[in-house]
């Protein structure tokens, strides 16, 4: 499913225009960006939890001498977003 998918069915749903109903849909996702970049935590009742975590540095090894140390890039410690789906959302 893409984004045109669901504001096909929000628009179906609600029974407003398709313009419209893309509105909402990028005005949802736009704030979810905005709060995610803050570092703030998503999370939506029946559906996950979504949010940044900083992953630990990792450490580099050079195959060619074996030589293992912790690299400045591209190993260094890094934001990643992670989904934490719902026991409804998750097929259990």
């Amino acid at each position: 499913m893409i984004k045109q998918d669901i504001v096909q069915r929000v628009a179906d749903r609600l029974g407003i225009t398709k313009v419209k109903a893309a509105e909402v849909v990028v005005g949802f996702f736009d704030v979810m960006k905005e709060a995610l970049k803050d570092g703030e935590r998503i999370e939506l009742r029946g559906f996950g939890v979504l949010m940044v975590k900083n992953r630990k540095t990792g450490i580099g090894r050079n195959p060619k001498t074996g030589e293992v140390k912790r690299w400045a890039r591209p190993c260094a410690s890094s934001p990643a977003r992670t989904w934490n789906p719902s026991s409804s959302t998750d097929g259990r």
